[in-house]
């Protein structure tokens, strides 16, 4: 299931796959024991991950994330999960020990989650960012009180439109300067530690070393 949007209930169902998770793996309903049978007579069951499952047609340890976050991104983007779907390994998901997903979305959208990322997350070949739990679990993202009441209606048009970096400019003005009161010289320098980090990680695309941007570059190209 590709992730799209600030919620995944706005996912269309044509987008999604499906799981076969039946309510009890001892007494299965006639449709889902035709349904077993027909795996097994396709050899399904004698695959490596199924043949090591008790029974083998399901799949450990599903839960329902609060949140979901992309991988392999630029600017991750993440995701209220209130579709109530299960991911698989190419996406990232979050449990909330306390407060609402909705309010972890408005707080995740600034480019100091940006920073976070870049100062914790690692690269592959070629400068590509791409977030593992335990890295993910140590950027840190601004925590304001409130947000403004049509702040998650304005990240959720941005995200339905594909503007990701829009997204996390609207979470600079409504978060990191209308609730947490920064200027916009705080926001400036927070933008260019991000434009910095992300030249050194891309810089060497292509095996061409550039030089570091100067403040006018970064403040052209800030997220």
């Amino acid at each position: 299931m590709k992730t799209v949007g600030l919620r995944t209930s706005a996912v269309d169902e044509r987008a999604a796959d499906y799981l076969f998770y039946p309510e009890s793996s001892l007494a299965l309903r006639p449709g889902e024991r035709n349904y077993v049978a027909h795996g097994e007579a396709n050899g399904v069951h004698k695959a490596y991950k199924c043949r090591v499952r008790e029974p083998w047609y399901m799949v450990p340890d599903v839960r329902v994330p609060d949140l979901i976050l992309s991988v392999f991104s630029e600017r991750p983007v993440l995701s209220n999960n209130d579709g109530r779907f299960v991911a698989s390994n190419s996406l990232l998901c979050g449990f909330l020990r306390s407060g609402t997903a909705e309010d972890f979305a408005a707080s995740w959208y600034t480019s100091l989650t940006l920073l976070g990322c870049e100062s914790e997350v690692h690269a592959l070949g070629g400068g590509v960012m791409v977030l593992v739990p335990r890295e993910a679990g140590n950027i840190r993202i601004a925590n304001p009180h409130r947000h403004p009441p049509k702040h998650l209606g304005s990240l959720a048009e941005c995200l339905a439109d594909g503007d990701i970096r829009g997204a996390y400019e609207r979470g600079d003005e409504a978060i990191l300067r209308g609730c947490m009161g920064l200027s916009n010289q705080a926001i400036d320098r927070i933008r260019q530690g991000v434009a910095i980090l992300a030249h050194w990680r891309t810089s060497a695309r292509g095996g061409v070393q550039a030089s570091a941007p100067d403040d006018s570059e970064v403040g052209r190209d800030a997220p």
